[in-house]
């Protein structure tokens, strides 16, 4: 996952950031940047975690078959993640309203998958 850019952030949101620990992070060897980058990605992913729940909710409602909802959000996140990786700051439009249709295409694939895999049974 590479992402060039990321938005503006709060002053909260960089301290929020600087509190993150991640597992392991020790262990791993970073290229030069990337593991700033991995810290800024991670705390993105756990700002907006609330809205994929938001969004998987709804989507979970009018779902024509029995999806588990664990199985929607990690399918929300996958989209929160191509959403991150995509934002372009100068787009000049807000990360939450970027990310929400890419949120919800994840959960429809994830849907439309799992309806084509009960059909093929």
């Amino acid at each position: 996952m590479v992402a060039t850019q990321m938005p503006e952030m709060t002053r909260s949101q960089r301290n929020a950031i600087a509190d993150i620990e991640f597992a392991g992070a020790d262990q791993v060897e970073f290229e030069p940047g990337q593991k700033e980058l991995y810290r800024i990605n991670n705390a993105m992913i756990r700002m907006h975690l609330p809205l994929v729940k938001n969004i998987t909710t709804a989507v979970a409602r009018s779902c024509p078959i029995k999806v588990a909802f664990d199985d929607l959000v990690s399918a929300g996140v996958y989209g929160l993640i191509e959403a991150i990786t995509e934002y372009q700051p100068d787009c000049r439009i807000a990360f939450e309203e970027f990310c929400r249709p890419r949120i919800k295409a994840a959960l429809l694939d994830a849907i439309r998958y799992a309806m084509w895999t009960v059909g093929q049974s």
